[in-house]
């Protein structure tokens, strides 16, 4: 009886143990692409799945599912560990509410006919879910600029195209309200009014380099102040939306950008400062971490100041996972500290690591093949590279792309560094390279000067773009010789 019973308790405990280990089911994703266009894939066949989908930091608690599509199809199953999350397939593009995510709920079992990026249809378990989203992404996506430039009218013109696209997005979703569970009814819901909402914002953002006439420039201020205080009267609470919502995020760091564009004349304050003074002062809880989070992560590489008001920033923020990445951000650009232990491999196939350069100032700078802005930096960066030649200074380009056919093409064309820079790629792991994710480089070029015994000397030094940047940044290397 007592063996028996003990059987019992620990078959009892088995099961529970496996009903926590599966407590979210399995999402399906099978799908069927066309043979006209599969033909024009070129990156790697893979879903990519995330509980909680951080734009400014991609890799972040990411899941990567290798797809074989076989006869142009193709079926995975994802284990998720939350309710509701988000894919994306990785090689092919399709419009949803903004980029290529889709909100997807566990137990989810969808087919995806895909003829190409506008044509696609799925089907199955939650796929009403999915064909909203990208119906709407496409009708979303249509809100671009139009319009004379420093035409007010402009601004009237878009806010009708709003109101037209919010309407045709609310008589779609009431439709599901009942067949879709709430959370995942808000989200979609939030997700969608806030991609609008930043669409008009572009739409009626000044183009940059364009003068504008006393008559828009009023007109667009005023339209920024009025959206600013309405948004920050009706502000998402703390909510399963707000903690899921990257596009509702995004859209009111874009807000605070503009309202800093029209309101900072004084000069007072640097635009980054400005920026976090307006999140600390008009937000609280996690709208304000998630704001302060993001407008970190966006500058990080590019503003002298986001450095030193980190520290403040890291006390005022009370998420713990908010908290954590702006440590992580702090900690990664503390001068003096060990630069991370890098490994690349050059034109050649050659390794180059940290430890093999070190006696020497290293001077990193990282492109992909086509960035017009990595090409003006090494214009830029040509005299100061011949300043140094011979004085114990290695300049290093870092190549991102995954494509290795790209990486050599770049070195070829001689616009994306020196003919004495050191030419390398991430091994294939294109801007999944750990040093990328480590240093959050989302966007390109970037530049890093590390020490001769391998510590950070700037992890964001002055961009050599003027007399005065560039002899600053000459000033830093000399005095680390």
């Amino acid at each position: 009886m007592k063996k028996l019973l003990i059987t019992s308790v620990l078959g009892l405990f088995l099961c529970n143990f496996a009903w926590a280990k599966n407590e979210y089911k399995p999402i399906i994703i099978s799908g069927t692409i066309s043979t006209e266009f599969i033909n024009f894939v070129k990156l790697p066949e893979e879903i990519r799945y995330y509980n909680t989908y951080q734009s400014r930091q991609p890799w972040e608690g990411r899941q990567i599912y290798k797809v074989s599509v076989k006869n142009n199809n193709f079926k995975i199953k994802i284990y998720p560990s939350s309710a509701v999350g988000y894919f994306e397939l990785w090689w092919l593009q399709m419009f949803s509410l903004q980029s290529n995510q889709f909100v997807i709920e566990a137990g989810d079992s969808v087919h995806i006919d895909y003829k190409n990026p506008k044509d696609v249809i799925f089907t199955g378990k939650g796929s009403s879910k999915l064909n909203f989203q990208h119906t709407m992404g496409m009708e979303i996506h249509k809100f671009q600029k139009i319009g004379d430039v420093n035409d007010p009218s402009r601004i009237v013109t878009n806010q009708k195209r709003k109101v037209e696209k919010s309407n045709l997005v609310m008589s779609s979703l009431n439709q599901y309200k009942k067949e879709w569970k709430n959370d995942t009814f808000e989200l979609i819901k939030l997700n969608a009014f806030s991609a609008i909402n930043d669409y008009y914002l572009t739409a009626i953002e000044p183009l940059p380099g364009i003068e504008l006439d006393s008559a828009y420039r009023q007109a667009f201020t005023n339209e920024v102040r009025r959206l600013f205080v309405e948004q920050n009267g009706f502000a998402v609470p703390f909510s399963f939306s707000l903690r899921k919502s990257h596009i509702y995020h995004e859209y009111m760091l874009h807000l605070n950008e503009l309202y800093q564009m029209v309101s900072n004349q004084s000069g007072s304050q640097s635009p980054f400062e400005f920026i976090f003074s307006t999140i600390r002062q008009n937000y609280d809880g996690l709208l304000q971490d998630e704001l302060l989070k993001n407008h970190f992560l966006k500058h990080i590489n590019k503003n002298k100041y986001s450095t030193d008001l980190l520290v403040k920033a890291i006390e005022s923020v009370q998420n713990p996972d908010c908290k954590e990445r702006l440590k992580a951000i702090l900690s990664s650009r503390d001068v003096g500290t060990p630069v991370y232990d890098f490994s690349f491999e050059d034109i050649n196939g050659r390794s180059i690591s940290l430890n093999m350069l070190k006696g020497k100032v290293i001077v990193i700078d990282t492109w992909f093949y086509g960035c017009g802005n990595c090409i003006l930096l090494t214009k830029k960066m040509e005299p100061i590279v011949k300043y140094f030649e011979g004085k114990g200074v290695v300049f290093l380009s870092v190549n991102v792309d995954a494509d290795r056919k790209k990486f050599q093409a770049g070195v070829n064309s001689g616009k994306y560094g020196s003919e004495k820079s050191l030419y390398t790629y991430t091994n294939g792991m294109g801007q999944n390279h750990p040093m990328l994710k480590y240093y959050n480089y989302i966007s390109y070029p970037n530049l890093l000067i590390v020490a001769k015994d391998g510590k950070l000397i700037s992890g964001n030094p002055p961009r050599p773009v003027s007399e005065s940047t560039s002899k600053a940044f000459i000033d830093i290397i000399e005095q680390n010789l």
